[in-house]
């Protein structure tokens, strides 16, 4: 493990970091207008606006895979071990929008 590594994994999550943060000022900021313009129920609404894009499931897939790579380039993780992290992620993402599409489409019917 060299200090060039470990430099390059604290870049990494700097910019993991800044991009979380930027998305979490964006957010609010539109929060913020969505209350001030609406009356009643407007919560309600952002809420379930929130819930339906899965917002905070993909905040954790980014955290998890961020530190995944992390690991594995401080070389503390296996090649075999991320490679099954980021293969049970992406079939963990594939599956809830498959359920999701179903979902909706029984709604329509």
């Amino acid at each position: 493990m060299t200090s060039e590594r470990i430099a390059f994994a604290l870049y990494l999550n700097l910019i993991m970091a800044a991009s979380v943060l930027g998305l979490a000022v964006c957010a609010t900021v539109v929060a913020r207008i969505a209350f001030q313009r609406t009356e009643k129920g407007a919560a309600r609404t952002l809420s379930l606006m929130i819930q339906r894009a899965g917002l905070l499931q993909l905040l954790t897939v980014q955290v998890v895979v961020m530190s995944v790579l992390t690991l594995r380039i401080v070389d503390a993780l296996g090649a075999d071990a991320t490679v099954s992290v980021i293969s049970g992620i992406a079939g963990y993402v594939l599956g809830n929008l498959a359920r999701k599409g179903e979902v909706a489409e029984d709604k329509n019917d």
